[in-house]
């Protein structure tokens, strides 16, 4: 069962950008990529400490803390430390408003 929450509009995460929200005791990012809009809960599952605001490079976002990197469209790690997979949300851009499903 979907639960789609709306973050914002589309025009305040422009394309290089990411926005960041809390739902219960979740804390999302969502960035805007050449490829769309991906979403992401916004933990590193090597050390908890946000991913947010760290290196990105085309679909690749690097932990600040440790260097652990993933890939922010399937959440899948792709350099030690980091083992475990992110947890990513399906997210849909309807009349010009981002949403995210945190079903």
């Amino acid at each position: 069962m979907s639960h789609w929450i709306e973050v914002c509009s589309e025009q305040r995460i422009p394309r290089g950008s990411y926005e960041t929200i809390e739902y219960g005791a979740w804390r999302i990012a969502v960035y805007h990529i050449r490829d769309g809009f991906f979403a992401f809960e916004d933990l590193c599952t090597h050390n908890p400490c946000p991913l947010s605001g760290g290196p990105l490079q085309g679909d690749q976002i690097t932990c600040m803390m440790h260097g652990a990197r993933f890939c922010i469209k399937d959440g899948r790690p792709l350099g030690p430390p980091a083992h475990k997979p992110l947890r990513c949300f399906p997210v849909k851009v309807a009349d010009g408003r981002v949403w995210v499903d945190v079903a």
